[in-house]
């Protein structure tokens, strides 16, 4: 008998993505999926315009049901690491008030999700260490007046890099690895080891403003420089090496911020706690760009596709860089679907 998840919706600041799975005999298969656009006009895309971008997505797509998930970016929700003590008396609920005290002094209420990621010993005691997610309350009830608007009944909202990684995790779930998620305002990098999501982080390197600065030092559009591409073995070189001398800074930025969450990860675990670098997001797919994060960081790096042992059905057919825009939303079903 074939169960499905609940719709995951990805309201992104340009796109709306929605995905539905569904578990046969065969395993999971993709039952609808689909991308709209959302228009902007001169004070940005409101509300309003992404009701509408959705609308007309699940009415074009065979969605089934009312359920959905959906998630908050790193633009809303903030993100603190705490170190508690895991033995005693002590409550962990009150341990992570009192050290979150300054999130919650506001006028709004807000919601903390702690998420425990490692277990320690210092001075011969043991810690938790703990990533906090923290979200504004009326953050939150904007996004369920937003899905109640398209006539959905919300079953969770999470933490978009950290659905992310459970896609990534879903063909390999005890891997050690870095995600970069390349987004289009910014840029998402999470921490894996031995399949535990520890630590994300925002990145300023949008993939937004680095079309626009490919377009400008090269002058060709985007989609004409990824066809070029991949027309021949030399075409891409050149292409490739275009690239990366257009993108100097924010490679730059990217190898950085890549660095420092490596080390701090080698840090936290006495060691070497990632083996290799994933990357996602539509400008991972431009020749030449992978390649030399790996080579500048020196850790296998890579393009990941969120479909791997996934039957794509109606993304059967899809570029990879659209694939790849799928990734939210295929974490959010996975989540919804595991026992």
């Amino acid at each position: 008998m074939s169960r499905r998840s609940p719709i995951a919706i990805d309201f992104g600041s340009q796109c709306v993505t929605a995905l539905q799975l569904e578990r046969c005999a065969n395993g999971l298969q993709v039952r609808a999926a689909g991308r709209q656009r959302v228009p902007v006009a001169a004070d940005g895309a409101g509300p309003d315009a992404r009701v509408e971008a959705a609308r007309q997505l699940l009415r074009r797509a065979p969605f089934r049901g009312n359920l959905a998930t959906t998630a908050l970016g790193l633009d809303t929700v903030t993100t603190r690491h705490l170190r508690i003590h895991g033995e005693g008396d002590t409550d962990p609920g009150e341990q992570i008030s009192a050290r979150l005290h300054d999130a919650a002094a506001g006028d709004d209420g807000v919601v903390i999700q702690p998420l425990p990621v490692a277990e320690l010993f210092e001075a011969g005691e043991r810690r938790l260490e703990l990533l906090c997610c923290i979200a504004p309350e009326p953050v939150i009830e904007a996004r369920i007046a937003l899905l109640e608007r398209l006539r959905l009944r919300p079953q969770a909202i999470e933490l978009a890099p950290l659905a992310q990684l459970r896609a990534l995790l879903h063909s390999t779930p005890r891997e050690s690895f870095a995600h970069l998620d390349l987004g289009a305002d910014h840029s998402r990098l999470g921490f894996v080891r031995a399949g535990q999501p520890f630590t994300v982080r925002r990145v300023p390197v949008g993939g937004e403003a680095c079309r626009q600065l490919l377009e400008q030092r090269l002058g060709i559009e985007l989609p004409s420089l990824q066809a070029l591409g991949d027309e021949s073995e030399l075409d891409a070189s050149l292409c490739a090496a275009a690239v990366v001398d257009a993108l100097a800074e924010p490679i730059e930025q990217l190898v950085q911020r890549l660095t420092e969450g490596i080390r701090y990860c080698g840090a936290l675990f006495q060691g070497r706690a990632v083996n290799s670098v994933r990357v996602t997001g539509r400008l991972a797919h431009l020749p030449g760009l992978t390649a030399e994060l790996g080579r500048r960081i020196g850790l296998r790096t890579e393009t990941f596709d969120p479909l791997t042992d996934i039957a794509p059905g109606p993304l059967l057919h899809a570029k990879p860089a659209l694939r790849s825009g799928y990734t939210t939303a295929i974490g959010l079903c996975l989540g919804s679907m595991q026992p």
